[in-house]
């Protein structure tokens, strides 16, 4: 339950929380609210860690974790980027720093396409491109990982 007070502490209004808005509030306030040790949603690490950055999952989809921090969930358009969103096939693979943001980026099974997101330093979408197969194998380079996960990794 969330109570909003006024300036002299007396209660005006008050809502329950579901599990999302509690571990979103926990996120904000950097406080464990439901006293499970954790902060925030708790996180699944991905086997995809680039230069001490892993592309993991919350309870609402994808999110970047950089060793002890807070977990960054990845939105676009008001949502949460997860292995159902944002749309059949598509898979986040991996994610990298790029200097003010992240770079995220998706394989998509069914056609096997490349794309790169854009992410601010929040996770929020900012831009994104599918990539040509020189794009795809000179981000390779440059992560010095696997992203077609052809066993390669590196022109």
């Amino acid at each position: 339950m969330r109570w909003t007070l006024n300036s002299s502490g007396a209660s005006i209004g008050g809502a329950s929380l579901t599990t999302q808005e509690l571990l979103t509030a926990e996120t904000a306030l950097n406080f464990d609210l439901n006293q499970d040790s954790i902060t925030g949603f708790p996180y699944t690490p991905g086997y995809a860690t680039i230069n001490g950055l892993n592309l993991g999952t919350t309870a609402s989809g994808y999110a970047l974790k950089s060793g002890t921090t807070t977990p960054i969930e990845i939105t676009f358009s008001g949502q949460f980027a997860s292995p159902s969103n944002p749309g059949v096939g598509w898979s986040a693979i991996a994610a990298a720093a790029n200097g003010s943001g992240y770079d995220l980026y998706w394989r998509n099974t069914t056609s096997s396409q490349f794309a790169r997101w854009t992410l601010n330093s929040s996770g929020a979408l900012i831009g994104g491109a599918s990539l040509s197969t020189q794009q795809l194998l000179t981000a390779e380079t440059a992560l010095n990982f696997d992203l077609s996960g052809n066993g390669v990794g590196i022109l």
